[in-house]
């Protein structure tokens, strides 16, 4: 039954804006612990969709039940990672991860506890006194990461969040992500343009169409071998993999 499903399940959602409906009849299943990504081209409701699910936009229809409870305001079953960086640029790498943890009212040794965790699972270790303005993009970006997964959601949702980054500093945020997800395992919502990236971190890949409005054209089960490495993408496996979801997504 849907009420006892564990993970994140969507019915239906249906957005339109005036006479422009942005998307449509989007229904998935994504189980707990599954790395989902949602791949299209910009433009094509992705954002539209993960801020639906965050409870930061109310869908025209539709049901969204996490852990088979009805979900329709943002909440601490929530974290969300966007584009943009979150930081809070007046506090330090510890006070932005334990600001969740704060905020929940868990005792000030509990939260450090817990935060330290975090800013070492992220490779931040030794920058727990840093502001933000000394942090480079890529390591802002750890942080709002660590936030996250601190806060312990049940459903992690990433709208592109390396999408600003540089080509080096992306490929290497992807790798820590990854080795992150196999170590404290959540249910990820993960949205992108990049083939690559979504053929890299992801379980299955839900192909939107270009069209307005925007649904599901295919689902892509990953074939690849997990645990993952960067270097993976430089084989002859990965290449053939990447050719078939180039065709699904380009049809």
């Amino acid at each position: 039954m849907i009420s006892d499903m564990k993970g994140l399940y969507l019915e239906g959602i249906n957005k339109t804006y005036g006479n422009v409906r942005a998307v449509e009849n989007i229904s998935q299943e994504i189980n707990s612990g599954e790395f989902f990504t949602l791949l299209g081209p910009s433009g094509c409701g992705k954002t539209t969709m993960i801020r639906i699910i965050a409870g930061l936009l109310e869908q025209t229809a539709g049901t969204i039940l996490i852990d088979g409870k009805e979900s329709t305001k943002a909440g601490a079953e929530k974290g969300v990672v966007f584009q943009a960086d979150a930081v809070f640029p007046w506090k330090t790498v510890l006070k932005n991860v334990e600001f969740s943890l704060k905020v929940k009212g868990i005792a000030k040794k509990e939260r450090e506890k817990i935060a330290n965790k975090y800013i070492e699972l992220v490779g931040l270790k030794g920058y727990e006194n840093n502001l933000p303005k000394t942090l480079s993009g890529g390591m802002k970006k750890r942080v709002d990461v660590a936030r996250t997964y601190a806060s312990d959601p049940e459903v992690l949702l990433m709208d592109e969040p390396f999408g600003a980054l540089d080509a080096q500093t992306k490929s290497k945020m992807q790798d820590e992500l990854l080795e992150i997800w196999q170590k404290e395992t959540k249910t990820v919502f993960f949205i992108t343009h990049d083939l690559d990236e979504a053929l890299f971190l992801s379980d299955r890949i839900a192909i939107l169409s270009s069209t307005t409005p925007s649904y599901v054209k295919t689902i892509y089960n990953n074939p690849l071998a997990r645990p993952r490495h960067g270097d993976q993408k430089l084989t002859d496996e990965f290449q053939k993999e990447r050719r078939e979801v180039w065709k699904l997504f380009h049809e």
